[in-house]
């Protein structure tokens, strides 16, 4: 069966941004770290990646034995998404963007640390609020570090992930 693309699509939206953005920044994520992170309700989440898989900027990983694990579905960049954030207006680095096509290869144990520093992430995030910022190893390869939503930064702290 052939998927029929529409001829125009519209452009995409600041959550939209912010979400591929978050991928980034994480490498891999999952529906109930972003619903978190994000502090927003697991299906509203799901839907916007919805959207994004279906467009081709993300790419879904899911197979028969998470479901068994009760392992929810893991979430990283698409060649599109990638291509779409290498412009230049998003001042990301682009050798960091490069290693993001080996997404497909990557084993479970590193996937694994990517959302485990989500984790971490979220943990930081729920105890001290928006008073801190966290910089991944692919941020501070880049001129400008992704902020999300951290109106005054009172502490840096780094991950290498």
């Amino acid at each position: 069966m052939l998927k029929k693309e529409p001829k125009y699509r519209k452009t995409l939206t600041e959550k939209q941004l912010r979400l591929l953005k978050l991928i980034y920044k994480f490498r891999f994520v999952s529906v109930p770290l972003l619903a978190e992170v994000l502090g927003r309700n697991k299906s509203s989440v799901y839907e916007n990646l919805y959207v994004l898989v279906g467009q081709g900027f993300v790419e879904k990983r899911y197979n028969g034995s998470f479901r068994l694990a009760h392992i929810p579905a893991i979430y990283c960049l698409d060649t599109k998404g990638i291509k779409l954030l290498r412009n230049e207006e998003h001042k990301l680095s682009d050798m960091a963007l490069r290693n993001m096509y080996k997404n497909k290869r990557m084993n479970l144990e590193y996937i694994n640390k990517c959302l485990q520093a989500l984790e971490i992430f979220s943990a930081f995030k729920r105890h001290y609020g928006d008073t801190f910022s966290i910089f991944s190893r692919f941020e501070l390869s880049c001129q400008a570090p992704i902020k999300l939503d951290t109106s005054s930064i009172l502490e840096r702290t780094y991950l290498s992930v």
